[in-house]
C-alpha cells in the first residue's frame, strides 16, 4: 500500500507517492476533506452537509456515487462502513496530513504547517452547509495557530531567541494584521538589534494601516517606542554599533537560516537548501555567520567548493569533504570496506596520503558506473554520520557537474533523517539547478532564500556601522547606493575608501576603479605575487608561489603576510596537512587582478604555471586531478599540442569504454583505472574538441609525427564509442583508419587495440569469420613483437570462433592454450587472473551446451573463486549468472535464484550490460513459478528492454526461451493469464521456435530441447 499526503492548509494538494491526485468532482473532494477532519460521519449528516438543497432520494444517491468514488481512487480499505447509516475514515489508513500534524503537536516545526488558511480558495457551490462548516474550521485554526504563535513568541524572547522570535513576529503579524501587541514586540525587536530604520518603518506601515483600514490611530504606547526608538537613533554616535566584528544586518535572512537548522537539528527531515543571489551580495557571508553563531551540537559540519573549472570533471567537489572526514571524523579504527576504500583511492587518489587509507592496495579493476561510485561516497558519509546529524556546505554551487548534483539529490532523497546541505548559487544559475532538484522539489525536500541587495535605508544603516559620524557626508549614502545598487561586496570596499580618507568622488563610477585602489595599496612585490596567484583557478600552493616568483621563503611569507593583512588574499584551512594553500578574499578580486595584465603576459605566465603543473604529474591515478587545470593553462598560453595531449588523455580516464568482457589487464589497470562513464553528450563534445585542435594543429604546424601520434590515440576512442553506440559501420572504418595510420608510424600497440576492437565487433555480432581473422592478426603481431600477454589474448578468440563455429573441442583446446600462455605470466600483482577466470568461463559454456551441468557449475565456480581471491570484480556478474542459467536447467531455483542475486549485486555495481537481458528474463520464470507473479512482469519488461540492446543471436534465442515457458505457464494457470497474457501475445510454440532458430546459430540446442520436453510432458 503505498503512501498518501494531504495538504489542506492554504490550497488543498492530496498526493499519492508524489503525484498529485484530481477528484471527478468538487463534492467527492469536498466529501474527502470532511471525512478526515470528523473521522466519522452519519450518511443522513453527510448527505444534509452536501447536497441539503436535493430532496432525500437524490441526496443519498449523490452520496453513494461520492463514497464510491473515493474508494475507487483511495482504494475501499479506506472507508470502513459498520453500519449501514455509518461511515468512518479508516485509521490503519497511510495518510499524512497537515492539519491532523498541527493539531496533535504544538512545537514550532507544527506551527511552520500553517502555510495558509484552511482549504484556501476552495469552494462548493449549492452546499450552504459545507460553507458554514468551513468557515468555522478555518476560524478555529487560525485561532489556534495564533494562540500558538503567542506562546512561543514570548518563550523565545524569555530565552533570548531574538533571531528566531524575530521571524514568529513577523508571521504573527501577517496572521493578524492589527495585532497592535505583536507590531510593539516587532519593534522592540528591532530596537535591540539596532536595526532603527526597520523599527521605523514598521511604525509608519502599521499606522497608516490602521487609518486607512479602520480609522483609528496607534495606543498611546506603541507611539512612546516609537518616539523612543526616533530620539535615539538620532542622539547617539551610529559608529558605535560597528565593531571588530565585519558582518552587518540580515537578521531576517539569519532568521530563516536559523529556524531550517534548528528544525533539521530537532528532528525535522533532510532538507536542501540554496541561497541564492548575485556576486557580491553575502550568500557566502551568509552562511559563514550562520556557522559562527549557531549551535550544532555534535551535528557533523563539512564544508566544500566547486570550481568552474572542474565542472566537466565529475564529483571534484567531494574530495574535500572526504578528507575532511578521514581528518576529523573517521577514525583509523573505523573500517571501511575494501571495495569502497579501492573505489575512493580510485576516484580521488590524493586520499591515499591519508593514514586512514595506509597500506591499502590501490586496485579497482574496473570501469565504475558513476552511480555505483555515487552509492560508496553516500554509504561513507552515513557510516562517518553514525546516527548524528550531519551538515554539509557547498560554496559556488553553479560550477558543479552533474555527478555531484545528483549525488546530493540521491543522499537526501535515500537518508530522510540524517543530512541536511546548505549552498550557495549564483541566481542567474538557478533555473539549471532547480531542473536537478525536481524530485526533491515535489518532497519539499528543496528550498532557496534569495538574498537580494542592500535597499537604500539598509545602505545607511550598513553605513552607520562601518564608518565614524564625520566620516559620512551629506549625500553620501545616496551616492554608494547609485554607484553599488547595494552589493555587500562593492559597499565595503568604498567604506574602505572612505576610512582611508580618499574622495570617492573622484574614482570612476565603475567598481573595477575601487579594487584597483585596493589592489595599488600593497606593495610592488606583493603585486607580483598577486598576479601570479590570480592564475589558480582554486587555490594556490605555497610552494608554487615561490617557485614561480624566485623568491626565498622567508620573503614570500612576508608578502602573503600583508596580503592577508589587506584582505586579499587568505588562508585555505584543513585543506592539507602539508600544504600551506592560499585563495583570494573574493571572486571578484581575483577576475580584477587577471584581467589587468597584458595578454602577453598572461600567456607567458599561463605556459610557465602549466609547465610546472606538468613536471610534478606522478604518472599515476592523481594525475587526473591535474588534466583540467593543464588544459586550461596552455589553451590560454596558445601552447596546443599541449592541450591535445592533455585534452586526449582526460577524455581516455572519463570515457574509456570496454567492449569485451575480460580485457587484458595493463599496469594502469591494476593501478586502479577508476574510470567513470561520461554522459554521451559530453563525451562526444570532447571528442569533437580533439578533432577540431588535430585539424587546427595540422594546418598551421604540419603533420608531425607527434600529431600523429596524438591522432590515433582519438581514432581508437572515437571508433570505440561508435560501436558502443551500436554505429558498426562508422566505428569499424574509424578503427581501420586507426589501424593504418598505427602501422604507418609504428605504434604497434595501437595496432593489436584496433584488432581487439574489430574482434569485440566479430563477438557481438556472433561472426566466427570476422573473431578468428583478426585473433590471427593479433596473434601474428604479438608473436612478431614479444607481446606475450596478447598470445594469451589471441589463444581466447580463437577459441571464441571456434565455439561459434560449433567446434566444441577445438574451442576448448585454445581455452586451455590461453590459461597456459597466461599462467606462465602470472604473478603477485594478478595481471593475467581475469584472462585465466574467462577461459575457464568459457570452458563451463562447453559443459553447458553439452548438457554437463555439474562440471559446468565446476568450471564458473572456479572462474568466481579466481577473481575474489584477487579483489577483481569485472566478469563476476557473467560467471554468477552462468552459473545461475546452469542451476535454472538443473531445475534447482533455490540455487539458482541466490546465484542470480550476486549477479544483480555485481551488475549494479558495475553497470554491466551483457547478458543483462538472460538475467532478467531467467529471473522472471524463477518469479512466476514462485508464485511471483506482478515481479515477473516487472522482470520480463527489463529483460526485454535489455535485449534491445544487444545484436546477439544468443540472447534473442534466451529471451524467446523465457517468453516460450512463460506462454506456456499462462495457458495453464488462470492467476498468471490474468497477469501475463496481455503482454506475450505469441503461443508458446511460435516462441520456442523463434528461440530454436537463434539458439541454432550458436549451436546451443539443449535450451530448446529442454523446452519442447517440458511441454510435451504436460500435453502427455
Amino acid at each position: 500500500m503505498g503512501s498518501w499526503k494531504v495538504k489542506m492548509f492554504g490550497v488543498p494538494e492530496v498526493h499519492f507517492q508524489d503525484e498529485k491526485i484530481f477528484f471527478p468532482f468538487a463534492k467527492a473532494e469536498g466529501l474527502f476533506y470532511y471525512l478526515l477532519m470528523k473521522k466519522k460521519a452519519s450518511r443522513d449528516e453527510l448527505a444534509t452537509l452536501l447536497w441539503g438543497e436535493s430532496d432525500d432520494v437524490s441526496a443519498k444517491k449523490n452520496l453513494r456515487n461520492a463514497v464510491y468514488l473515493l474508494r475507487k481512487i483511495f482504494g475501499d480499505e479506506f472507508l470502513l462502513v459498520p453500519t449501514r447509516n455509518i461511515i468512518i475514515l479508516n485509521p490503519a489508513f497511510p495518510l499524512e496530513c497537515d492539519v491532523e500534524q498541527f493539531l496533535n503537536d504544538e512545537g514550532s516545526a507544527q506551527i511552520d504547517l500553517y502555510s495558509g488558511e484552511f482549504l484556501s480558495e476552495f469552494f462548493l457551490k449549492d452546499a450552504e452547509g459545507f460553507e458554514a462548516w468551513l468557515i468555522g474550521q478555518r476560524e478555529y485554526l487560525r485561532e489556534l495557530f495564533i494562540a500558538r504563535l503567542k506562546k512561543l513568541i514570548a518563550a523565545l524572547l524569555r530565552e533570548k531567541n531574538t533571531a528566531e522570535a524575530l521571524y514568529y513576529l513577523k508571521c504573527l503579524l501577517k496572521a493578524d494584521e492589527y495585532n497592535e501587541v505583536a507590531c510593539r514586540a516587532l519593534m522592540k525587536v528591532y530596537e535591540r538589534e539596532r536595526a532603527f530604520h526597520k523599527a521605523i518603518r514598521l511604525y509608519n506601515s502599521f499606522k497608516d494601516k490602521l487609518d486607512k483600514d479602520l480609522g483609528i490611530k496607534p495606543d498611546d504606547e506603541t507611539v512612546q517606542i516609537y518616539n523612543r526608538i526616533w530620539n535615539y537613533k538620532a542622539d547617539m554616535p551610529d559608529a558605535e554599533a560597528a565593531s571588530s566584528n565585519k558582518f552587518w544586518g540580515r537578521t531576517e535572512e539569519l532568521a530563516v537560516l536559523s529556524q531550517y537548522f534548528k528544525r533539521f537539528l530537532q528532528n525535522s527531515s533532510a532538507l536542501f537548501l540554496a541561497v541564492v543571489g548575485e556576486t557580491g551580495v553575502g550568500k557566502t557571508a551568509l552562511v559563514e555567520r550562520l556557522f559562527e553563531t549557531g549551535n550544532f551540537g555534535d551535528a557533523i559540519v563539512l564544508k566544500t567548493y566547486c570550481y568552474q573549472i572542474e565542472q566537466a570533471s565529475s564529483l571534484k567537489s567531494f574530495g574535500p569533504l572526504l578528507r575532511q572526514l578521514t581528518e576529523g571524523v573517521l577514525s583509523p579504527g573505523i573500517k571501511l570496506p575494501t571495495l569502497w576504500v579501492q573505489t575512493l583511492l580510485a576516484v580521488f587518489p590524493a586520499l591515499a596520503d591519508e593514514p586512514l587509507f595506509e597500506n591499502i592496495e590501490q586496485s579497482v579493476n574496473f570501469t565504475m558506473e558513476n552511480s555505483f561510485v555515487r552509492e560508496v561516497i553516500i554509504s561513507i558519509l552515513k557510516k562517518a554520520a553514525n546516527g548524528r546529524k550531519t551538515i554539509i556546505f557547498i560554496d559556488d554551487l553553479q560550477w558543479a557537474d552533474i555527478d555531484s548534483l545528483l549525488l546530493l539529490k540521491e543522499l537526501i532523497l535515500k537518508n530522510p533523517e540524517d543530512f541536511m546541505i546548505i549552498s550557495t548559487c549564483r541566481n542567474e544559475y538557478l533555473q539549471e539547478i532547480n531542473a536537478e532538484m525536481t524530485s526533491l522539489e515535489r518532497h519539499e525536500k528543496f528550498k532557496y532564500l534569495t538574498l537580494p541587495p542592500f535597499g537604500l535605508e539598509e545602505v545607511k544603516e550598513f553605513a552607520a556601522f562601518m564608518l565614524p559620524p564625520e566620516r559620512i557626508l551629506p549625500e553620501l549614502t545616496e551616492t554608494l547606493f547609485y554607484r553599488t545598487e547595494g552589493n555587500a561586496l562593492f559597499l565595503v570596499e568604498y567604506f574602505n575608501l572612505i576610512k582611508d580618507g580618499l574622495d570617492i568622488n573622484a574614482i570612476s563610477s565603475r567598481i573595477q576603479a575601487v579594487l584597483k585602489d585596493r589592489v595599488m595599496s600593497v606593495s610592488q612585490p606583493s603585486q607580483n605575487v598577486l598576479s601570479l596567484a590570480a592564475f589558480f583557478v582554486k587555490e594556490v600552493d605555497f610552494e608554487d608561489l615561490m617557485a614561480m616568483c624566485n623568491l626565498n621563503e622567508f620573503e614570500l611569507l612576508k608578502i602573503i603576510e600583508e596580503l592577508q593583512t589587506k584582505n586579499l588574499l587568505v588562508e585555505v584551512p584543513e585543506r592539507s596537512r602539508n600544504k600551506n594553500l592560499y585563495k583570494f578574499s573574493h571572486s571578484l578580486v581575483q577576475d580584477f587582478v587577471y584581467s589587468e595584465l597584458s595578454f602577453s603576459r598572461r600567456k607567458l605566465l599561463h605556459n610557465k604555471i602549466g609547465l610546472l603543473m606538468e613536471s610534478k604529474l606522478r604518472n599515476d591515478l592523481r594525475d587526473r586531478d591535474l588534466y583540467g587545470a593543464l588544459v586550461y593553462h596552455f589553451s590560454n598560453s596558445g601552447n596546443r599540442m599541449k592541450v591535445l595531449e592533455y585534452t586526449i588523455k582526460l577524455a581516455t580516464e572519463y570515457s574509456f569504454v570496454n567492449q569485451e568482457l575480460f580485457p587484458l589487464m595493463t599496469d594502469e589497470f591494476l593501478k586502479g583505472s577508476g574510470n567513470l562513464y561520461l554522459e554521451q553528450s559530453r563525451l562526444t563534445k570532447l571528442l569533437q574538441e580533439i578533432d577540431g585542435l588535430i585539424t587546427d594543429i595540422n594546418e598551421t604546424e604540419g603533420n608531425s609525427e607527434q600529431l600523429q601520434r596524438h591522432e590515433v590515440a582519438y581514432l581508437d576512442m572515437l571508433g570505440r564509442s561508435y560501436i558502443w553506440q551500436d554505429e558498426y559501420r562508422r566505428g569499424l572504418k574509424t578503427i581501420r583508419r586507426m589501424i593504418r595510420l598505427a602501422e604507418a608510424i609504428g605504434c604497434k600497440e595501437y595496432v593489436i587495440k584496433g584488432y581487439q576492437q574489430v574482434v569485440y565487433y566479430g563477438i557481438r555480432k556472433n561472426s566466427a569469420r570476422i573473431v578468428k581473422r583478426f585473433a590471427g592478426e593479433i596473434m601474428e603481431t604479438a608473436t612478431k613483437f614479444n607481446y606475450k600477454d596478447c598470445i594469451g589474448l589471441a589463444f581466447r578468440f580463437l577459441g571464441v570462433a571456434c565455439f561459434i563455429e560449433k567446434d566444441y573441442p577445438q574451442a576448448e583446446e585454445y581455452y586451455r592454450r590461453s590459461i597456459a600462455a597466461f599462467v606462465r605470466l602470472e604473478d603477485d600483482n594478478s595481471k593475467y587472473t581475469l584472462g585465466v577466470a574467462a577461459a575457464y568461463n568459457y570452458i563451463g559454456d562447453l559443459r553447458r551446451f553439452s548438457g554437463e551441468f555439474d562440471q559446468a557449475i565446476d568450471y564458473y565456480e572456479k572462474a568466481i573463486g579466481l577473481c575474489i581471491s584477487k579483489n577483481i570484480y569485472k566478469g563476476l556478474s557473467v560467471f554468477y549468472t552462468n552459473a545461475g542459467h546452469v542451476a535454472f536447467n538443473m531445475r534447482d531455483y533455490p540455487k539458482a535464484k541466490k546465484y542470480f542475486g550476486e549477479a544483480l549485486a555485481a551488475n549494479e555495481r558495475l553497470g554491466a550490460q551483457w547478458g543483462h537481458s538472460t538475467l532478467q528474463g531467467l529471473l522472471a520464470v524463477v518469479a512466476v513459478r514462485e508464485g511471483l507473479l506482478a515481479e515477473g512482469l516487472v522482470w520480463l519488461k527489463k529483460a526485454d528492454s535489455s535485449a534491445a540492446w544487444s545484436k546477439n543471436p544468443y540472447h534473442r534465442g534466451m529471451l524467446d526461451r523465457v517468453k516460450a515457458e512463460l506462454r506456456h505457464i499462462t495457458d495453464k494457470d488462470d492467476q498468471a493469464r490474468r497477469i501475463l497474457a496481455d503482454y506475450l501475445p505469441m503461443s508458446a510454440q511460435e516462441y520456442l521456435g523463434r528461440s530454436k532458430e537463434s539458439l541454432a546459430k550458436v549451436g546451443d540446442i539443449h535450451e530448446t530441447e529442454d523446452l519442447e520436453l517440458m511441454f510435451q510432458s504436460t500435453v502427455s
